[in-house]
């Protein structure tokens, strides 16, 4: 054990004594250790240890005690259970807590003289999570952790072994995207995310920044089959100023093909809450759908390639025309954000490397909306928009994109939650690569004074529809969030996050657009993958049912769940979107539900 100690300013100094003993302040045994400031001591046995330092001039007059250390060995009925080891491929995680907050360190390597070590930093918790990268396979390794709390007491177990598998190699089979915001320190941004493991082996995640977030270090977790992870970032990054001030992005790499997740952004005052899916594969063609009209947001794009991409931006009208054209280079692995010079329609993007991209739209300190952008060519015939709200301070907003080179006629029906259809279809005729915009409950033939609410059906004969429906507070500008059009209605489907309690809330709505009745089931999950509650209903053909978890599980409502998932189960395809927020609204962000293959 190195203990190292602040030196002594005084001309006069000649050396320093080291005492220790086994009791505060009695100390049995001193050594003198010269003019150094550190030393390391050896052959402790087990139990609680002391020490302090003196300095000594040169008439040997000694100063008065040091501050004093504790050092617990290994001590017996330790403080905190004994650490969670999981192992997949050539990592481990190594999990435990602590009564006190505490900053810890692992030291471990295949023998007993460790060799390498990895540490919390100087940051204080009660849960600690370590990754250890680049095992040897079939290898039994030694560790053990070294805990320094709040006031300064030391813990130092014993000896443990783990072994790693025989198979060290653990193919990449999924890789995730997310920008990481920052904010003043005055009010500091966090990143959350949440991944569920659906498949039927453990996953390593490998969180890597970059573009940015470059200087930061990677981290690991290891998820086994059904398990959830929900938290933020910076446990996973580390916790230091530099994290937390570290804008960029975030590559996630997993082990398993299954795994599904989400982001959230929000600041420390909880003024701002925006989340969404995670971005997958990078592709050369994005399109970025308008969010709210005559606003004009920012165009997040980052290359995750180690080579250079060359971009360029089309900003198009409804009209299909080109409003104005960009052209831009963004470095390997690097980002850029780039503010709309017009209002547009949608934005076209054509890359020669790989790229992903967000859309955001921002009113400082009231709300963020973020939206993924998607690929030029995944445009349908059929789609839904999973939520158009109006009535009180409630508005939506959706907008149309004709991906495709033919003109064509779109007809779009609102469908209230008891599968009716609210006043009249509309129709809307999209030239190619144009686009069209459906802001005002009058478009239907009905009144914006009473709240009415359900999804809203979109079909075209021949063109490739994409786009996007914004929910937005209009009157107090609280919030604003933002959800892709979706196409595919699935049979199985995954939320992979729930947060209920006093303050906030998580709401499903399921929708079966089918023409025939469903059944589907609702399992709430822990974050061990336990299930903990289900419900079964009947949707009949068209409806909509939207609940909170509470409604859901009412016994939720006396329990603070800030961990855990839903899966939605059906006997017919279903689409389906989750909300998070506070109950007093202030903080409201909806997330599709996403499809299990």
């Amino acid at each position: 054990m190195q203990l190292v100690w602040n030196p002594n300013t005084e001309p006069a100094l000649a050396g320093y004594k080291l005492y220790q003993g086994t009791e505060p302040r009695k100390y049995t045994t001193s050594t003198d250790v010269g003019k150094t400031t550190t030393f390391k001591v050896t052959g402790l046995q087990r139990g609680i240890h002391y020490f302090a330092v003196t300095a000594y001039d040169f008439s040997r007059v000694e100063s008065d005690y040091s501050n004093e250390v504790r050092v617990a060995i290994d001590p017996p009925g330790q403080p905190f259970p004994a650490p969670a080891v999981r192992t997949v491929g050539n990592a481990a995680t190594i999990a435990w807590e602590t009564v006190r907050p505490s900053a810890v360190r692992i030291d471990y390597g295949p023998t007993v003289a460790y060799g390498s070590s990895v540490s919390s930093g100087s940051v204080f918790t009660l849960k600690h999570t370590l990754g250890l990268t680049g095992l040897a396979p079939a290898t039994t390794y030694h560790y053990r952790t070294v805990c320094r709390d709040d006031a300064g007491n030391v813990t130092i177990t014993g000896d443990m072994v783990f072994t790693t598998p025989a198979d060290a190699t653990a193919p990449i089979a999924a890789t995730f995207y997310y920008p990481r915001t920052v904010g003043p320190s005055e009010n500091r941004m966090y990143t959350g995310v949440a991944f569920v493991n659906l498949d039927s082996g453990p996953a390593l995640l490998t969180f890597r920044p970059w573009a940015g977030a470059g200087t930061l270090s990677p981290g690991i977790r290891i998820l086994n089959a059904g398990e959830q992870i929900a938290v933020l970032d910076v446990e996973i990054l580390g916790e230091s100023t530099a994290v937390q001030e570290s804008a960029g992005w975030v590559e996630v790499n997993s082990t398993t093909a299954r795994m599904f997740g989400f982001f959230m952004s929000f600041d420390h005052a909880l003024s701002s809450l925006e989340g969404s899916t995670l971005l997958r594969s990078p592709v050369t063609g994005l399109l970025f759908p308008s969010l709210v009209a005559e606003r004009m947001p920012q165009l997040m794009l980052a290359n995750p390639r180690e080579t250079p991409a060359g971009v360029t931006l089309e900003f198009l009208g409804t009209n299909g025309t080109v409003l104005r054209s960009v052209s831009l280079g963004i470095g390997a692995a690097a980002a850029v954000s780039v503010p709309s010079p017009v209002v547009f329609s949608h934005v076209r993007a054509t890359s020669d490397t790989p790229v992903v991209g967000f859309q955001v739209l921002e009113r400082p300190g009231d709300w963020k909306a973020f939206l993924p952008a998607q690929s030029f060519g995944s445009g349908a015939t059929v789609l839904w928009g999973l939520q158009y709200v109006h009535g009180d301070f409630w508005h939506s907003h959706v907008t149309l994109v004709n991906t495709g080179p033919t003109a064509d006629t779109v007809s779009l029906r609102w469908v209230a939650d008891d599968g009716t259809q609210i006043g009249q279809a509309r129709s809307l005729s999209i030239p190619a690569n144009g686009g069209a915009v459906v802001a005002d409950p009058g478009e239907f033939g009905v009144g914006g004074d009473t709240i009415r609410q359900g999804y809203i059906e979109i079909r075209s004969a021949v063109a490739r529809i994409a786009g996007s429906v914004t929910i937005h507070d209009e009157a107090a500008g609280r919030f604003a969030t933002a959800l892709p059009l979706i196409s595919q209605p699935a049979s199985l489907l995954v939320v992979p996050h729930v947060a209920s309690d006093g303050t906030y809330f998580t709401g499903l709505a399921v929708a079966n657009p089918s023409d025939a009745d469903t059944r589907f089931t609702v399992e709430l999950r822990g974050a061990d993958g336990n299930l903990r509650s289900s419900v079964s209903e009947t949707l009949a053909a068209r409806k909509r049912k939207a609940r909170l978890v509470t409604e859901l599980f009412p016994e939720l409502s006396s329990q603070s769940v800030l961990s855990g998932y839903l899966r939605i189960v059906a006997d017919r395809p279903v689409v389906a979107f989750a909300v998070f927020g506070t109950h007093d609204l202030s903080l409201f962000s909806a997330i599709p539900a996403q499809a299990v293959q």
